[in-house]
């Protein structure tokens, strides 16, 4: 702050307040740090400093001090504060108040504001068929990644890694299918596909690519993909790093899974007596034949054939006896 007498006669007893109570809620005044150019450094009370001293005509005073913003401020955590001034003029002592520029202290060039510069970064993960989705031996998937810088400054060196080591067991990436909004497209290399860029405050970009299910997969074999992310803040190099949601790629909203759609039909034929045994004339064999769905998806359709041949040329069919749960 500068306090300067502007006027043609020597001024006294000038008082300079800096009110600090918008400032010193976000933040810590550094102890010692407040110096003048003139007279004695000002003081800290409560959440105002002051300085108080004589100005003679074209005189000058330079205050400094300084404050650290807390650690936890939020974007909304704006550090306003505001300056008033006024002195006194000794050769009229029916009028010696001598008002400043800075009555109230919301005048132009009488405060300042600072916005905490609170960096995000999010990244969400889908599918096209969904994840928990069932997906069939030689289908494709299609996979979508969109990071999103949701802080209110920009962002450098935006790395977007998906781990496709546990869908490249069971699939197969479709080559060239990467693509990206901005910047160049996503790269492959080993089972990571990966993509670098700048982001702006509300930039986005949206990832995109392939994979084909294998043909000879199982039910057991899930296809099981996590995506992170991560980002740099040029404008705070002593904290640069900015994480975003997706920080071991098994947060809510990074990962996708899909089951492979096997199905499979077990019969297996009894009866009473056992395979095997000796029968009687006259005797009832009871037979029974139990159809299962032993694979994970709805069978239609299901049709169970016993072929009697062999039985009724040496025995009758007890009519009605036949049942199904």
């Amino acid at each position: 702050m500068v306090a300067r007498n502007t006027g043609d006669t020597p001024l006294t007893n000038v008082t300079v307040d800096d009110d600090l109570a918008a400032v010193l809620n976000h933040s810590a005044y550094v102890t010692g740090s407040a110096t003048a150019s003139v007279g004695a450094a000002p003081t800290v009370s409560g959440t105002t400093l002051t300085w108080t001293g004589d100005l003679p005509v074209d005189g000058t005073v330079t205050l400094t001090y300084q404050v650290t913003v807390n650690a936890d401020v939020t974007a909304e955590d704006v550090l306003v504060n505001h300056v008033t001034g006024e002195g006194t003029n000794p050769n009229d002592p029916n009028h010696p108040n001598v008002p400043s520029n800075c009555v109230t202290g919301s005048e132009e060039d009488c405060t300042t504001s600072h916005t905490p510069g609170i960096p995000g970064l999010t990244v969400k993960k889908a599918s096209d068929p969904e994840s928990g989705s069932l997906v069939n031996p030689g289908q494709t998937i299609t996979y979508t990644v969109v990071a999103s810088n949701t802080g209110n400054t920009n962002l450098t060196n935006v790395t977007v890694d998906d781990d496709l080591a546990a869908v490249l067991n069971h699939g197969t990436y479709v080559t060239g299918s990467a693509t990206a909004s901005t910047g160049a497209a996503p790269t492959v290399s080993g089972t990571t596909l990966t993509w670098t860029g700048d982001l702006a405050v509300e930039g986005t970009v949206t990832l995109t690519y392939q994979v084909t299910v294998n043909d000879d997969v199982t039910a057991a074999d899930v296809l099981v993909n996590h995506v992170t992310g991560e980002g740099t803040n040029p404008n705070n190099p002593d904290n640069p790093n900015v994480p975003s949601n997706c920080v071991t790629g098994s947060e809510e909203d990074c990962t996708t899974t899909h089951t492979p759609r096997v199905p499979g039909l077990g019969i297996v034929k009894s009866s009473d007596p056992a395979s095997g045994s000796l029968v009687n004339p006259g005797q009832t064999i009871t037979y029974s034949v139990v159809a299962t769905n032993t694979g994970n998806t709805d069978l239609t359709n299901v049709t169970v054939k016993d072929d009697l041949a062999a039985v009724l040329n040496h025995s009758a069919y007890v009519t009605g006896s036949a049942t199904a749960s």
